[in-house]
């Protein structure tokens, strides 16, 4: 597939009336995109469990306030964090 999404993108490039530096670069960074926008779907996908409409427990939120923030003080529930 990336040869052919690479071709893809040259004739589009070419159609632009990009010039040959331009084209490079227009190549590269758009595959660069794709190819982590391919790398952090995979990676949510496999490691996160769908909760299906299940809040999580105040030890969850606890747990992932903690990792984020560093502090254990829980805002109430559907406020956000206030700074």
């Amino acid at each position: 597939m990336p040869k052919i999404l690479h071709d893809k993108l040259m004739k589009t490039a070419k159609s632009r009336g990009y010039g040959e530096e331009r084209t490079g670069a227009y190549v590269y960074g758009t595959m660069s995109k794709i190819e982590e926008a391919r790398k952090h779907s995979r990676k949510t996908a496999k490691n996160k469990v769908r909760r299906l409409g299940k809040p999580k427990t105040d030890d969850e939120r606890r747990a992932t306030h903690r990792a984020r923030y560093g502090t254990s003080k829980l805002p109430p529930r559907g406020t956000g964090l206030n700074r």
